[in-house]
């Protein structure tokens, strides 16, 4: 295999693993790459964009449904937007940016940023400034840990994941859990993602899994209040 492919299939498995979360009754909108609630130290690789549109129901409230986008800027470096589309959205943006630093190859990932940063606080709530470490633990599996600097909800957060192959597609499963309320409770989120084909995958259905992934998960609160869910599809398309 050339040395070009084996390239953009990192990229594309790259751009699965940086394909990032919102999730209703959660903690910002404005959705970076990540897990199920939390940021990690991913970022979408260069030239490389996710749209996204996820459901978000259960918990006692109408269903709200989103749209987003997150794009690699350049080496490290990623932005993104994402639109309310049900209730009364108005249609206003939710934006969010974040940079990697690779420390060095047996260091953790490091990535700062910032989300939920729109024009309407009093609506939307204050940014979220946020510091994240993504580490691999011996091919094993990886784990995350940050700290989000959000006004009056200030809180840690930290989530593992594992990537397994299952008939030519990337299975990951994941769980993570954020503190919420300024720290009085917390919330855990277990999840599943499936994520594009290998490049051996070939014909119609290859070609189309190849730039697709699908996540779902399920938020549980410590303050009693009934569970969310979420399901989320990705298209990812190389500029």
């Amino acid at each position: 295999m050339s040395t070009g492919t084996e390239g953009k299939k990192r990229g594309l498995l790259r751009g699965w693993l940086a394909a990032g979360v919102a999730g209703i009754g959660g903690w910002v909108q404005a959705s970076p790459s990540g897990l199920n609630n939390i940021p990690t130290a991913d970022t979408c690789p260069e030239q490389t964009a996710v749209f996204q549109t996820w459901e978000g129901f259960g918990g006692g409230e109408h269903a709200e449904n989103w749209i987003g986008v997150k794009y690699g800027l350049f080496k490290n470096a990623e932005i993104g937007a994402d639109w309310r589309t049900t209730g009364d959205p108005h249609l206003e943006p939710q934006f969010q940016a974040k940079y990697g630093v690779d420390i060095g190859e047996a260091l953790p990932r490091l990535a700062v940023g910032i989300a939920n940063v729109s024009g309407d606080t009093d609506r939307n709530g204050d940014p979220m400034p946020y510091g994240v470490l993504t580490y691999n633990v011996r091919q094993w599996f990886r784990a995350h840990a940050g700290y989000g600097f959000q006004n009056d909800n200030e809180g840690a957060f930290g989530g593992i994941d594992r990537m397994f192959k299952v008939a030519g597609l990337n299975l990951m499963l994941c769980g993570d859990v954020i503190q919420s309320d300024d720290g009085d409770n917390a919330l855990l989120a277990p999840g599943l993602k499936i994520g594009p084909a290998d490049g051996d995958m070939q014909g119609f259905w290859g070609t189309v899994l190849r730039h697709t992934a699908f996540e779902t998960w399920t938020t549980y609160t410590t303050d009693g209040e009934a569970e969310t869910y979420v399901a989320k599809l990705n298209l990812i398309v190389g500029f």
